[in-house]
């Protein structure tokens, strides 16, 4: 995929998303707005609150209670993360790769485009800087040793995400037959 091509499909992913943004009209804008403004401020605050809890209230206990609370962080986002999951598998794909299978466009940089635009969602904005809030607060509070959290978080959503953009991939193909999507809902 060169750049003009990617830069073609941002500019087609940004007007598909302001024609929508019109035909629901004034209303939909501005609860849009409204809910950006809030997951601005909710990813800001719990950043805040994980800075807040690595540096200050993990000061003094075991590894193995920060485990726990790393894992607590987990469990949290992954029930978050399966209920936006079955909200999402009944919505289409933001650019539809079989749309532009006739055009000389590598479905690389269509999966890439999908892929960036499932990170923007409530549970990301509120647990991915959270977790990096803490971990900034640990390094701070524990040593720089705790540096090593930085990758692992990046690479837990990384990994999570990935796996589950390819696994609403596969439900999307399957539920394109009328009759297996009523047995898959």
């Amino acid at each position: 995929m060169n750049w003009t091509q990617l830069r073609t499909l941002l500019w087609l992913h940004s007007r598909l998303y302001a024609n929508r943004m019109r035909r629901g009209g004034a209303g939909n804008v501005i609860v849009q707005a409204v809910v950006s403004v809030m997951s601005l401020v909710l990813g800001i605050v719990t950043f805040l609150i994980g800075f807040l809890v690595g540096a200050f209230a993990l000061v003094k206990v075991s590894p193995s209670a920060i485990l726990l609370v790393f894992d607590g962080m987990v469990a949290g986002f992954f029930f978050m993360w399966m209920g936006e999951l079955l909200l999402e598998l009944q919505r289409a794909e933001v650019l539809s790769l079989d749309k532009f299978l006739h055009l000389p466009v590598a479905p690389s940089g269509l999966f890439l485009i999908n892929y960036v635009a499932s990170y923007f969602c409530l549970s990301i904005n509120f647990f991915l800087p959270a977790m990096f809030g803490m971990s900034i607060g640990l390094v701070i509070s524990k040593g720089a040793y705790m540096v090593l959290l930085f990758p692992m978080v990046a690479g837990f959503f990384v990994m999570v995400t990935a796996l589950t953009h390819q696994f609403r991939g596969w439900v999307a193909s399957l539920m394109e037959n009328k009759r297996r999507r009523r047995n898959i809902v």
